[in-house]
């Protein structure tokens, strides 16, 4: 996984649209509608990414294309019903780099 998805590069880019291409269908749109920090640790980077999109994608790795952060594959995860939409998350969780 490339380095610049992190949270800050996720935030940048909150309430924007993301595409799924699909086969033999027009592409899945995806919104980028919240990005949480979980900092439990000082070793690790933890985050999820929270998208809401159709509900028929359902739990897997699916590749994202985005205008400003390029491509890109994530496994999306569907945990809330929000009226005719799904709520789907993203989790990261990496060791961060050591500074010396």
């Amino acid at each position: 996984m490339s380095d610049n998805l992190n949270s800050r590069t996720f935030s940048e880019h909150l309430h924007t649209s993301f595409r799924i291409p699909m086969p033999s269908a027009d592409p899945a749109q995806l919104e980028l509608v919240e990005v949480v920090e979980s900092n439990l640790s000082p070793a690790l980077e933890q985050f999820s990414a929270f998208f809401l999109g159709p509900p028929t994608l359902g739990q897997g790795v699916r590749s994202l294309e985005h205008d400003q952060m390029g491509s890109f594959d994530l496994f999306l995860v569907p945990v809330a019903a929000e009226g005719d939409r799904v709520r789907y998350e993203a989790a990261f969780v990496r060791f961060r780099e050591k500074r010396g």
